[in-house]
């Protein structure tokens, strides 16, 4: 019996998005059930969770005390542990406020917008330190400052972007200016199962990038 951590949202409609901490189990038949829930709250973001020492430990960004309800600002390592058919919170832990810190590191586009996938042989990155960001944009690399909003988790570019001026492809200059447009319009951050969701929006209306956390060289040379 194979065992493992699952995040699950619901949604009514209006705009409050529940989520639930699940713990599923895969028999030897190759079916999955449930075992056990617990909720994690209401418009909960999900920095990190893991699997350590057989409990199931998740950094969240929530409404804190005198956040609003679409703008959490809290930051929390809760812990759990399954207790027969049951997930109980054991601990909770605050980490501070959200800030532009905790975008630090490097990331990888894995959508520029919703649904629209990047594919194989497209790189898009952003590397977040210090109040700047920085990356490879398909063809060319960039650099600019970040400055954050007034609410938790909002954010703009602090100037314009500059941009290294190769050529390449058609097809990959057309993902490269798709995505620069989308960062002039950045609006703020968020979390989701580990990835990080930058919101922009434009004169059309408002989309999502989505990264996931760049892998280190050497791991990427062990899985290719």
């Amino acid at each position: 019996m194979v065992r493992a951590r699952a995040l699950v949202w619901t949604s009514s409609g209006g705009s409050g998005t529940f989520d639930y901490l699940s713990v599923v189990e895969r028999t030897d038949d190759g079916s999955v059930s449930e075992r056990a829930g617990a909720p994690l709250g209401d418009r909960v973001h999900v920095r990190h969770a893991a699997i350590v020492d057989g409990h199931v430990v998740v950094d969240t960004v929530q409404a804190g005390p005198e956040d609003a309800s679409c703008c959490p600002g809290q930051k929390m390592r809760r812990t759990f542990v399954l207790e027969g058919d049951a997930m109980k919170e054991t601990t909770t832990a605050d980490q501070g406020r959200l800030s532009l810190a905790d975008l630090d590191g490097d990331w990888t586009l894995l959508e520029l917008g919703r649904g629209q996938a990047v594919p194989a042989g497209v790189e898009i990155s952003a590397r977040f330190e210090g109040g700047l960001i920085a990356g490879k944009a398909g063809c060319n690399r960039y650099t600019g400052g970040i400055a954050a909003g007034e609410t938790p988790g909002h954010m703009a570019l602090a100037g314009p972007l500059a941009v290294t001026r190769m050529m390449c492809p058609p097809e990959l200059m057309d993902w490269e200016r798709r995505y620069l447009l989308a960062l002039e319009g950045l609006r703020k951050f968020s979390f989701t199962a580990g990835r990080l969701v930058l919101t922009w929006a434009d004169g059309e209306g408002v989309d999502a990038l989505l990264f996931g956390p760049a892998m280190p060289p050497e791991e990427d040379e062990a899985g290719s």
